[in-house]
């Protein structure tokens, strides 16, 4: 049976799937194919290139290079700068040229913005796919790649588990870092109501994938917001704490379906 995994997108909310990624290494779950956009694009690349240890290492290099803080983005007059550095730290960690050639199947999308289509990657410069799928409209600019201007998948499709099924995926794994909060109802100014407007399309997206997934993961995540760097240590945590009471969940929904003389197989034992 074909395992995929589902990464949806969530800025810095994304170290929350850590956890996640190191309770299905613990348990022999290994996904034969993993989807991403925008920071799950990211955690992805880097799952699929070298596991959870290289993921940790990302996050863990953003902090001590100071590419990613509250001083170092107030001095920054052009976003598009913290982007470039990102993307430096991400050719040091992944050697591999392209996508095909990871050593786990990896799909990642952008959205072109001219033709409003979503734009599927699954060969290519691994690291220029990535930035497209990360380019958060009013914070990064759009990639030009031919005809194309491309931003953030998650503009169609925030955990793009249709496309695992697309490619075959026979039990997907959803990681989804955009539950949806009651609002305080003070909150009601047009900046507060444009930014809620802009959680509930996307947490509307993720709803429609999630019945892609045979099992999805939701890391209690609402009192953060996706810029929220300076928070990461304590997603990262919060995921991992979420991930460890939840994995016997995906244990029995793997047996559950899946026939016994596969279990061990699936498992890697």
């Amino acid at each position: 049976m074909k395992i995929g995994l589902a990464l949806s997108g969530g800025g810095f909310k994304g170290a929350a799937h850590i956890g996640i990624l190191e309770e299905l290494e613990k348990f022999h779950i290994k996904p034969e194919i993993v989807s991403g956009v925008s920071a799950g694009a990211m955690v992805g690349l880097l799952y699929c290139e070298g596991g959870s240890m290289l993921v940790n290492r990302f996050f863990q290099e953003l902090e001590y290079r100071n590419i990613v803080s509250r001083k170092n983005l107030l001095r920054q007059k052009n976003p598009d700068k913290i982007l470039s550095q990102i993307a430096e730290l991400l050719k040091e960690l992944v050697e591999t040229k392209d996508i095909k050639d990871l050593k786990i199947k990896f799909i990642t999308a952008a959205t072109d913005i001219v033709s409003g289509k979503l734009i599927v990657f699954d060969s290519g410069d691994p690291i220029a796919a990535v930035l497209a799928s990360s380019s958060y409209p009013g914070v990064f600019s759009p990639v030009k790649k031919e005809e194309m201007i491309l931003a953030d998948g998650g503009i169609l499709n925030n955990m793009p588990a249709d496309l695992l099924r697309k490619n075959g995926a026979e039990f997907v794994i959803g990681s989804c870092l955009n539950t949806l909060a009651t609002m305080d109802e003070e909150k009601t100014g047009r900046t507060a109501t444009l930014s809620r407007s802009i959680e509930i399309m996307i947490s509307d997206f993720d709803r429609r994938q999630v019945e892609f997934c045979d099992y999805v993961f939701f890391p209690p995540l609402n009192n953060f917001k996706w810029y929220d760097f300076e928070h990461t240590k304590d997603m990262l945590h919060t995921g991992r704490v979420y991930a460890g009471d939840h994995i016997d969940d995906l244990m029995a929904e793997i047996y559950k379906k899946t026939p016994k003389n596969l279990i061990e197989k699936i498992l890697g034992k």
